[in-house]
């Protein structure tokens, strides 16, 4: 592990303890989201991926996202789809799966389209056809990754903050777990069709862009919620 990724993970650790500490439900999304980034840069120092250094860069970038919004938030300048979520944890009236599926959409439907297009934008015009097949691979086998850890986010954090969620993996076995999964391999699908047109989009085009992007997050959350009723949660998957 090299010092900056082990620097990143003591951060979340950090901010995760802290939390616990005071019994902020901010927690429960950065706890599930610091598992999933140790197993990304354990698989990327195995030589899981085509090309480690560059999911590397694209990880501690998008963790960058995250912890800018944190900071932000305090200032009372966070976007929108963070503010949404950030305030529902502290309201303290959620759901452990409301509050994960919130941090979740605001950092993968909101935040991943940016950091992706930070990691290829001073590239993307240099690389060849393979290449540029290369990245798209490395970005999708990030969901092989993220399904293998669902199950020790399902044990160590949804369980441990909502006792009933172990009975219903115990009745429905991984069915909870594959839903999740499911939701999150479409929605990354989407952050690249929409990285992609971001990143091909002139100056001009590209307000207009994030702002449907935002909003899109942002119904979303409203979804996880239950702002939107049984359309909203169908809405999602």
């Amino acid at each position: 592990m090299t010092t900056t990724t082990s620097n990143l993970i003591q951060q979340m650790q950090r901010q995760v303890q802290a939390w616990k500490a005071d019994g902020d439900d901010r927690a429960i999304f950065l706890e599930c989201y610091m598992m999933m980034t140790e197993n990304m840069l354990t698989t990327v120092a195995e030589g899981g991926f085509e090309d480690g250094p560059w999911v590397a860069d694209l990880t501690h970038g998008f963790a960058a996202y995250y912890f800018n919004a944190l900071k932000h938030y305090e200032d009372h300048d966070s976007p929108p789809v963070w503010t949404f979520a950030f305030d529902v944890a502290d309201s303290k009236q959620a759901h452990v799966l409301q509050n994960l599926l919130l941090g979740v959409n605001a950092h993968i439907c909101y935040d991943l389209i940016f950091a992706l297009v930070d990691c290829v934008q001073d590239e993307w015009d240099t690389l060849t056809d393979d290449e540029r097949e290369a990245r798209r691979r490395d970005f999708y086998y990030v969901n092989d990754v993220i399904g293998a850890t669902l199950d020790a986010v399902q044990d160590e954090v949804v369980e441990a903050n909502n006792r009933l969620m172990q009975i219903v993996d115990d009745v429905f076995g991984r069915l909870d777990e594959w839903m999740i999964h499911s939701l999150i391999c479409r929605w990354r699908d989407e952050v690249w069709q929409h990285a992609m047109t971001y990143l091909m989009a002139s100056p001009e085009e590209r307000p207009a862009l994030k702002q449907a992007y935002t909003q899109q997050a942002e119904q979303r959350a409203r979804s996880i919620q239950g702002q939107r009723g049984l359309v909203g949660i169908v809405d999602l998957f």
